[in-house]
């Protein structure tokens, strides 16, 4: 699992802070479910020579830009294509020494998922490839799947703003003249299951940073020490204080 170091910027520094105290977690539970399928991330990998020249040749995918032409993210292809011909992929947590810097700004974050954005899109025409391991298509339809779910999500939190408006008064579909009127038909909804729905979604979030700080989680020590250097001198003074 790289490690993001040489963070300079606050937003830097946060996604190094986090890097740090949950990627342990994510790092082992992803090992352990790809199994001989895994992945490999940029430049995070060893790789046989024989292995990569014999079977990771790049294809040029149809079709005109931006979805056409050259693979952008390439690694997770060239995984997909080394495994189908007979080769193993592991990824494996407990090693160190792998690092890489992450984006100062929100804005180099944004331009970074563009491209990534942009390559996950693209798996779209290598996903159905003949010979692919069932596993190696999963991950590149969790991947397509992102960029999916991002607009539904926003959705989500826009119906979620509306049902309040209309209990004011405020029919936004009304005044929109909209014809479909989501908001409408979740408010009519068990609230009590409504409520669940939420429950299980913070479950999904919160239990993974729950699993990080517990005793038994890989540098469950050093991260739960960090965050109780950082609260204290947040108390004192706001300033960041994660080290690398």
């Amino acid at each position: 699992m790289p490690a993001v170091v040489n963070g300079r910027t606050a937003f830097a520094r946060m996604q190094q802070f986090g890097g740090r105290v949950y990627g342990p977690v994510m790092a082992y539970g992803v090992a352990w479910w790809h199994g001989a399928e895994s992945n490999y991330w940029g430049h995070n990998a060893v790789i046989r020579t024989r292995a990569f020249a014999e079977q990771a040749g790049l294809p040029e995918l149809p079709g005109r830009k931006p979805f056409g032409g050259h693979v952008l993210s390439h690694d997770f292809v060239e995984a997909a294509l080394i495994r189908r011909g007979g080769w193993a992929c592991h990824m494996v947590p407990y090693l160190h020494g792998s690092y890489e810097e992450g984006p100062p700004t929100l804005t180099d974050l944004l331009i970074r998922d563009r491209r990534w954005c942009q390559g996950n899109l693209q798996h779209a025409k290598v996903v159905s490839a003949s010979g692919l391991h069932w596993i190696s298509r999963v991950h590149m339809l969790i991947g397509i799947g992102h960029y999916f779910t991002a607009p539904m999500w926003a959705m989500l939190m826009l119906i979620g703003v509306a049902i309040p408006l209309i209990h004011g008064g405020i029919d936004v579909a009304q005044e929109l003249h909209l014809q479909l009127a989501p908001a409408q038909y979740w408010r009519g909804l068990d609230q009590d299951g409504v409520v669940w729905v939420f429950v299980l979604t913070m479950a999904v979030l919160l239990a993974p940073k729950a699993m990080a700080m517990s005793p038994c989680s890989p540098r469950a020590t050093n991260a739960s020490a960090a965050v109780a250097r950082c609260e204290r001198w947040s108390r004192c003074c706001w300033k960041p204080c994660w080290r690398r």
